[in-house]
């Protein structure tokens, strides 16, 4: 003899995330999904934080990809060129992913 049961009551829960392959940012080490150094540092507000994916599908904040590019502009950097830390791809940024929640 079964008991019938009846639903009475459904919650939906949701959550996002960002779709990105990666959990740490390859320049400063820090997670992809949260601020940055420099942002921690200069206690800015995380809505100004995004994370910089290239054409070669890397991931990394934007500023730290900004401050490597820069440097390597200058002469100060690695590879003296615009690549990708990663794989040493000319750099050009595909798309930008906000990480404000």
């Amino acid at each position: 003899c079964a008991l019938p049961i009846y639903l009475t009551k459904v919650e939906m829960v949701g959550s996002w995330t960002i779709s990105i392959n990666t959990d740490n940012c390859g320049i400063c080490k820090a997670d992809i999904k949260v601020t940055c150094i420099e942002c921690v540092a200069a206690e800015a507000d995380a809505s100004n934080c995004t994370v910089a994916e290239g054409n070669c599908g890397h991931h990394f904040h934007t500023h730290c990809i900004s401050r490597w590019t820069n440097s390597n502009r200058n002469g100060g950097g690695h590879n003296n060129s615009n690549n990708c830390p990663s794989c040493q791809q000319p750099w050009e940024t595909a798309k930008v992913h906000s990480i404000a929640a």
